[in-house]
């Protein structure tokens, strides 16, 4: 019965925090690509930051659980920008800028929680939430930010690699998706990401003390 009360706590806790950080991830794609030329996701009602129309099922699942997870791509058609493939890159890499920016409010939010607030369970309770999420949002953008398809660094790869290799990326994207897939689930990839997460919170908070002491 605990066991129960346990999990439905913590989802209490991480299912706010993911719907946070993946609505805002996929609202940046398609702010990025209206701003360039692309209306497609305005039209299908995607340049928005409810979490309903960003939820894939499946990275929902593994972002509450596994802490790294996806939503539903943002459609976007790169006829639309003057040059696609550099438009194709910023548009990827809103999604992961916009988490960081995410992440660092949320820290600063729990800095001035813990330092300047009165102390109380109220804001105990939403110093964690801040907590949690700033590291699920970190967490997001670094696994999005693997140069794998349909990742959002394979967009950025493209940008860098010669045609032909483009293609081939294209090309085999299933295979590689099957990879990434297996990479996920024998935790191989834990680590790594892991670590890249804790050096974004780590950069972050070493910026917002610093900021605090010149303020304090």
């Amino acid at each position: 019965m605990n066991s129960i009360a346990d999990f439905l706590l913590e989802l209490a806790w991480t299912l706010p925090a993911v719907l946070l950080a993946l609505s805002f991830h996929e609202y940046a794609h398609g702010l990025v690509a209206y701003k360039l030329g692309d209306d497609t996701a305005k039209c299908l009602g995607r340049l928005t930051v409810n979490p309903l129309k960003h939820i894939d099922p499946l990275g929902l699942v593994c972002m509450v659980f596994l802490r790294f997870g996806w939503a539903k791509p943002v459609p976007v058609d790169p006829r639309n920008f003057k040059n696609p493939r550099v438009g194709m890159a910023l548009v990827a890499i809103a999604g992961p800028v916009m988490n960081v920016l995410i992440s660092a409010l949320f820290i600063i939010l729990y800095y001035i929680l813990r330092i300047f607030a009165p102390q109380s369970a109220f804001v105990d309770a939403l110093a964690q939430f801040s907590a949690l999420t700033a590291m699920l949002s970190a967490g997001f953008a670094v696994f999005n930010l693997i140069p794998l398809p349909p990742l959002d660094g394979s967009r950025v790869l493209m940008l860098l690699l010669p045609q032909k290799w483009n293609f081939f990326l294209v090309k085999n994207q299933r295979y590689i998706q099957l990879i990434l897939i297996f990479l996920l689930y024998t935790g191989f990839l834990s680590e790594p990401l892991g670590i890249a997460r804790n050096w974004i919170i780590s950069g972050i908070e070493t910026m917002v003390q610093w900021i605090l002491v010149k303020i304090i």
